[in-house]
């Protein structure tokens, strides 16, 4: 876990030195495609594994459930972000 978090963290600095460079502007594209990869890998490493997909009626509204838990709060989360911090507040009573 430490090498992740450090690999994680040299990227962020060498991104911050090098931000002004004009090769790093054009890298949303390529980025967009390597998560797309990732997913299929990630989706086809689940699809063969043998014993998770025996149990996939178990794990599966486990995993709907918790999933499901995950994104609610996370869209509470954002909306109260948004109510404290970026709404406007209306001045003089009603408008």
């Amino acid at each position: 876990m430490f090498n992740v978090l450090m690999i994680l963290l040299s990227g962020v600095a060498l991104g911050f030195v090098l931000r002004r460079t004009g090769f790093l502007k054009n890298l949303g594209r390529s980025i967009t495609l390597t998560v797309w990869l990732l997913l299929f890998v990630f989706g086809h490493s689940i699809g063969s594994n043998g014993a998770l997909m025996s149990n996939f009626g178990h794990y599966g509204m486990q995993a709907v459930m918790l999933a499901s838990a995950c994104t609610a709060g996370s869209v509470l989360a954002s909306w109260l972000v948004y109510v404290v911090m970026f709404k406007e507040k209306k001045k003089g009573g009603r408008q």
